[in-house]
């Protein structure tokens, strides 16, 4: 869970780091490591990420009415 904390600030410095805890699995104290929750990111990277999502969920859209607008066309014309 250290090693995938949302801010690099509370992850794994150094790959060294990681290989230290990992060759010293079996008496590792997991009270060492502060695991509480951390804060969303919010702010602008949230607003951006939002839309994103949506620039991209009226891509697909758009995208397959074309396709069925295409499918159709070439339904009539081939008949």
């Amino acid at each position: 869970m250290h090693a995938m904390r949302r801010y690099p600030a509370n992850r794994y410095q150094s790959a060294d780091e990681l290989v230290a805890d990992l060759e010293r699995l079996d008496t590792l104290d997991p009270a060492t490591y502060d695991l509480t929750p951390e804060p969303s990111m919010g702010g602008m990277a949230m607003v951006n990420s939002e839309r994103r999502l949506w620039a991209m969920v009226g891509i697909i859209a758009v995208s397959f009415i074309g396709i069925v607008g295409v499918i159709i066309a070439l339904s009539i014309v081939l008949r």
